[in-house]
């Protein structure tokens, strides 16, 4: 993963491509991570709806060429932040994607 960046317009579209599936970590102003999310089509936009909504000021990233590779490290970093995040229902599986979580039994 790349970062920590500002959470805003001019980074993310500097550090996040477009149209790729990706994951990303969002901190607030402690630098703490807060909330793990992917994209399955567009990791860019997904961090631009972050941006405009002003909850987190910073943000990790990185890219995938799919959107399971996506999945698999979302759930990774679900399960290591887990107790520390906003978000806490487990990552959803993609569609088509033939494999459950590697951390938990979650779509086994």
């Amino acid at each position: 993963m790349t970062g920590w960046w500002s959470l805003g317009d001019i980074a993310v579209r500097r550090h996040a491509r477009e149209g790729w599936p990706g994951v990303y970590i969002l901190a607030d102003t402690t630098g703490f991570p807060r909330y793990v999310g992917r994209s399955d089509a567009d990791v860019r936009n997904r961090l631009l709806q972050h941006a405009g909504a002003g909850k987190y000021r910073f943000f990790l990233v990185e890219h995938f060429r799919t959107a399971d590779g996506a999945f698999h490290r979302e759930c990774n970093l679900y399960h290591h932040y887990r107790y520390q995040l906003d978000n806490q229902i487990h990552p959803a599986i993609p569609r088509g994607c033939g494999d459950g979580c590697p951390s938990c039994s979650y779509g086994h």
